[in-house]
């Protein structure tokens, strides 16, 4: 459940406006899952359609749609400014 400690699926709804591209957010709410996959309770994870992780933030960064937004970027060979 998207709370102040999770980065909000409006910064992805916001990036995925920026970039043009479609972009699901899920919150996944299991107390392990964060451990299992490295992160706090306050990360995130950039998933590729084929599943692989593309970025761990490991806590949510100050600016989450800036972040994700540069970062998506990266991955899809796109300069932003």
């Amino acid at each position: 459940m998207p709370s102040s400690t999770h980065p909000s699926p409006n910064s992805t709804q916001e990036v995925a406006d920026r970039l043009l591209v479609p972009l699901p957010a899920v919150v996944i709410d299991a107390q392990d899952w964060p451990e299992q996959v490295r992160i706090t309770d306050r990360g995130a994870l950039l998933v590729r359609p084929d599943q692989i992780i593309a970025r761990r933030a490991p806590i949510t960064p100050p600016d989450p749609a800036d972040e994700l937004t540069r970062a998506l970027a990266r991955l899809l060979g796109r300069a932003v400014g």
